[in-house]
Formats: structure tokens, sequence, C-alpha cells
């Protein structure tokens, strides 16, 4: 699925179920990010929750997406930071992407 800026649907939980740990759902990933990227300014961008299942519950997939995106220096810096796992699900169900 391609996330387009009008998309009405960015929701990261169903997003993060979506996925499977296997190299192959790193596009994915970065159409996702892409996506939220493009929100608009005041909307929550949740990158660090993302980033931070990702790694607890897909590691194969976290490793090979840090791989992939090692050129894009903001982002990449995302994959070093570290936020409890149990608190970034809490922020993510109370994460609302729509608009």
């Amino acid at each position: 699925m391609i996330y387009k800026k009008n998309d009405k649907n960015l929701n990261a939980i169903t997003f993060l179920e979506g996925l499977r740990d296997d190299p192959k759902d790193v596009e994915k990933c970065i159409e996702f990010f892409s996506a939220l990227h493009r929100l608009p300014k005041h909307m929550p961008r949740p990158f660090l929750e993302i980033v931070t299942v990702l790694k607890e519950e897909k590691p194969n997939l976290f490793k090979h997406l840090k791989t992939r995106l090692i050129t894009n220096r903001p982002l990449i810096m995302l994959f070093d930071l570290n936020i409890d796992y149990e608190m970034a699900k809490e922020r993510l169900l109370h994460t609302i992407l729509t608009y």
C-alpha cells in the first residue's frame, strides 16, 4: 500500500501489526515514514515510538530498515534513541494520525 498525503488512515498500530519481520517490508516502512513526514506540522509524528516498537517486535526488519536509511541523517538518528517499549505502545494507542 502506498500512503499519500490525503490518506485518512495513517494508523500506526494497524501499520505495525501488518508488517512482517522480513526485509521485504522495508519499502512499506519507508512509504509510511514518508507519509508521516508529509502530515501537517500540527499533527503528531510518532517516529520514535514506531521505531521503538519495530526494534522490539520486528528486529530483523528493524536491522534492514536501519541499514537502508543510513544516508537519511534526521531519520537514522531515531534508530539510536531509546524510549521504553511499553511507553511507546501506549503513546501509539493514543495518537490519532487522521485529519
